[in-house]
């Protein structure tokens, strides 16, 4: 082998060294943002959980308070006894509809308005029946909703799904060229 040749391939290998050390940071870059995207899914998915329960849990003492209150009449003074729990139900129904998605989760949105109203009548709140219908509904829609985000964590964002295909078809390259060049130099 030539002084030229030696030289051509110590410079080809530091540029392949360059080149492999780029690709490490780029991997290294996609990973970290997906473990963080996964990380704040599994947040979101903590957080609507808390916010769902509690908000089931707010409905039924204000459903509760309503059927305890001596004059069904009075509206004005039911407000006026309970009004932290009647802010407490209306905070959680506005975290969860700004934490879900308007399209994707119409059906559940949805729900949480028709408690509310079934809350705010004097006539439907008396019907526990109903109101523990919507309940159930809205614990079965809540749960496939956060099952669903969590196969979405368990599988990995789709960048990563990409990075990992990509990955093992560079590594397979590089084996077969590291083979040709070893076998024709």
């Amino acid at each position: 082998m030539t002084d030229i040749e030696t030289t051509i391939i110590i410079a080809m290998a530091a540029v392949l060294a360059a080149f492999v050390t780029g690709i490490l940071s780029l991997v290294n870059l996609i990973i970290s943002k997906d473990i963080k995207i996964s990380e704040l899914r599994q947040n979101w998915i903590n957080s609507l959980r808390e916010e769902v329960s509690s908000f089931i849990a707010t409905a039924n003492s204000v459903s509760a308070e309503w059927k305890c209150h001596p004059d069904k009449t009075d509206g004005v003074n039911f407000i006026s006894k309970n009004i932290e729990l009647i802010h407490k139900l209306d905070t959680l129904s506005h975290k969860i509809r700004l934490r879900l998605n308007p399209k994707e989760h119409e059906d559940t949105i949805t729900l949480v308005n028709d408690i509310e109203r079934l809350l705010s009548s004097p006539v439907q709140i008396n019907n526990s029946n109903n109101l523990m219908l919507y309940f159930e509904k809205l614990n079965t829609q809540t749960q496939n909703i956060l099952k669903e985000e969590w196969k979405r964590v368990k599988s990995g964002e789709p960048s990563y799904k990409i990075l990992k295909v990509t990955s093992i078809i560079f590594l397979i390259t590089i084996l077969i060229t590291s083979k040709y060049i070893y076998t024709h130099i």
